[in-house]
């Protein structure tokens, strides 16, 4: 007996993005990652029913992430000793993007990864020089 509102294709992507994420869990714990939790988000997150939607917002989301990750590199190796100026240069960075990631396409997804990669790779950094300084 059919379900409705089930078709062969929704089965089918549903299966295939499982699949995916439960592949990427397993190689983030082989990895012993901190939080291998994200890695099978992030095949959520980048899942699309059409596979080259997922190449080209995994694009996106690729270069967001290591520009975040380069703006966060820079910042901590400017304020890394003032960490108001840290976060004041990090609100910079962030602040003007906020705009683009209220839209709705595939480049606003980059523009989020930026943010996101900025945070969470300068906060813990600067953190870490902090603890060294007073060593």
């Amino acid at each position: 007996m059919p379900v409705p509102g089930v078709t062969w294709e929704g089965l089918a992507y549903a299966v295939r993005t499982a699949s995916a994420s439960l592949i990427a869990l397993y190689i983030a714990f082989c990895m012993n990652l901190d939080d291998p939790k994200w890695a099978a988000i992030t095949v959520w997150i980048v899942a699309q029913n059409s596979r080259g939607m997922s190449v080209s917002k995994s694009q996106y989301r690729m270069l967001g992430t290591a520009l975040g990750a380069l703006a966060a590199l820079v910042l901590v190796a400017l304020f890394a000793q003032t960490p108001e100026l840290f976060l004041l240069g990090l609100a910079g960075w962030i602040g003007p993007t906020f705009p683009r990631q209220r839209e709705t396409n595939k480049i606003s997804l980059g523009y989020l990864c930026n943010s996101i990669g900025g945070r969470s790779n300068g906060i813990p950094a600067l953190n870490a020089s902090k603890r060294k300084s007073k060593e």
